[in-house]
């Protein structure tokens, strides 16, 4: 019989038997763990892992159940999140995949061909035909005595010296009857000592002219409108500066104040 206190028995016995004792602890433990994951690992645990959902605040949790929802969350509570019994048909809900393209059906009716609207018919009307202006010489049936000089000199009968001559002289008899060139508007009626009786015709246009050696102007005044061959006076031979000629109509015409040969507008 071992003497001594319980203490030191209960120290003695431990170092004889400690290790067997230890080890019988282990099997024990082995065999509970075993026993317990084996009958209650299958079961589903009692609350699901702790989730973080897109767009929850930092440190909201998400869980499988109602209970610990917050109350500004009721949303949280219609679905479940997503865990290890989510099925496939849940994810591609979640997950929507992008569309699948298929080819278009060559059996298909092919779209019928459309035809080119008509061209619209655009009616461009004629040019309006350019009118010549009507004309007539200063006296009809008449021959020219002297032409238009320009810038040349020629003889002068009456003054006895060359100079330009500025217009055209119609030779005529006194008394035949003088006519407007050109339609336009009486201008002016005057008597000159040298050109004598003397009517102005603006024809438009900046061209003008001037009927010189009338009698005297007959059926017109100024600002009367006068058509081509409308009489305007009788001839006269008043010119005193070609009083040397036979008698005569002189015509002179401007274009813009600028002098230019009759013939080039009167054609005959």
């Amino acid at each position: 019989m071992q003497k001594g206190t319980f203490k030191q028995r209960l120290v003695a016995f431990l170092e004889d038997k400690g290790f067997y004792i230890v080890l019988g602890l282990c099997v024990v433990a082995i065999g509970v763990s075993g026993y317990v994951l084996f009958f209650t690992g299958s079961e589903k645990p009692s609350s699901a892992p702790v989730l973080m959902q897109p767009g929850n605040e930092a440190g909201k949790n998400v869980s499988s159940g109602v209970e610990g929802i917050p109350a500004d969350r009721p949303e949280a509570a219609q679905k479940p999140p997503y865990d290890h019994e989510e099925t496939g048909e849940d994810r591609m809900s979640s997950h929507p995949q992008p569309p699948i393209y298929e080819p278009a059906d060559k059996t298909a009716a092919p779209e019928p061909a459309v035809e080119p609207a008509a061209a619209s018919t655009v009616q461009v009307s004629a040019p309006a035909a350019v009118t010549q202006p009507v004309y007539a010489l200063p006296v009809r049936e008449s021959e020219i005595l002297r032409e238009y000089s320009g810038d040349e000199l020629i003889p002068d009968e009456t003054m006895g010296d060359w100079r330009t001559h500025n217009g055209v002289d119609f030779l005529c008899d006194e008394g035949d009857e003088v006519l407007a060139v050109l339609a336009g508007s009486v201008e002016r009626i005057y008597t000159d000592m040298m050109l004598g009786n003397c009517v102005v015709i603006d024809h438009g246009a900046g061209l003008k002219s001037l009927t010189c050696g009338l009698a005297a102007a007959e059926g017109i005044k100024e600002g009367m409108t006068v058509s081509a061959g409308q009489t305007i006076g009788r001839a006269g031979n008043t010119m005193a500066t070609e009083s040397a000629l036979p008698c005569h109509v002189h015509l002179e015409m401007t274009e813009n104040g600028l002098l230019i040969d009759p013939m080039s507008i009167l054609k005959n």
